[in-house]
């Protein structure tokens, strides 16, 4: 997108600011709209790829390892995974995208956070990948 979100721009605040953000309300669970707990997924509008839940809600545990903030990536772009398995860091995860306790400014594509594999919480998720049919 052109857009800090694929609702929209998100307005100026503080981090610390849980303000209403009109880009996120449709799209994404946030401090401001989740009244502090997770919502079941699809309840908002998905992306332009169909994918729920991309932002905001809780933050997806994702397959991505970073080297100094550059994407290592063991793949041309758009070419498919046969059984992906991530490069092994320390006892670490990587995750994206954000919880439904996080403020509005927060909720961008480009925010990432690293937990160790132990952690539990309900603010982490996960999503499921399905094969490629030929």
């Amino acid at each position: 997108t052109e857009t800090h979100t694929y609702g929209g721009d998100l307005h100026n605040e503080p981090l610390t600011a849980c303000n209403e953000q009109p880009a996120l309300e449709d799209i994404a669970w946030y401090c401001h709209n989740s009244g502090g707990e997770v919502h079941p997924v699809a309840q908002k509008q998905p992306n332009p790829w169909g994918l729920y839940d991309t932002l905001g809600n809780v933050y997806e545990w994702v397959d991505t390892f970073h080297n100094g903030g550059s994407p290592l990536s063991y793949e041309p772009p758009g070419t498919p995974l046969t059984d992906p398995v991530g490069i092994a860091y320390e006892d670490g995860i990587e995750m994206r995208g954000c919880h439904y306790e996080k403020t509005g400014c927060q909720l961008r594509p480009t925010e990432r956070t690293r937990r160790t594999k132990t952690d539990r919480s309900t603010m982490i998720g996960f999503r499921p990948v399905r094969t490629i049919l030929e």
